[in-house]
């Protein structure tokens, strides 16, 4: 199984996690069978955008860890039988640690619904 953590680049700040994923990400692709890993940027794996999850499933990417993601995200790549972990900062040596030792929260976007909600009520309180 892999677990793609997301990362700032492939240079400099390659043990840096990062917040978001999209067609720009650099992911730092961890085996959990041969603790092996690889950068890869998400332009190679995935052919555009509306594709990410599905193209993540497909090289067996099971979990996903970030410092955060965004709800709708989490659910899509969730859809896509991946579960997505929040990292506890943003180094990505701690962040396979934590992993391995299952110390990692995971995300399930359901806040989603709840902001929506929120945002809603709080459009008709002030529409009155």
């Amino acid at each position: 199984m892999n677990v793609a953590f997301i990362v700032e680049n492939q240079d400099s700040k390659k043990f840096v996690l990062k917040d978001g994923l999209n067609f720009e990400s650099v992911l730092c692709i961890y085996d959990t069978e041969t603790h092996q890993i690889e950068w890869r940027s998400m332009k190679t794996i995935a052919s555009d955008n509306l594709n990410m999850a599905l193209s993540l499933f497909d090289m067996n990417v099971q979990r996903v860890v970030s410092t955060h993601l965004d709800d709708y995200l989490i659910q899509e790549l969730n859809q896509n039988e991946i579960t997505v972990y929040q990292a506890a900062n943003n180094d990505l040596i701690d962040a396979i640690k934590r992993y391995n030792q299952h110390y990692l929260h995971e995300m399930d976007g359901r806040n989603m619904m709840v902001s929506r909600q929120h945002r809603h009520s709080m459009a008709f309180a002030e529409a009155f």
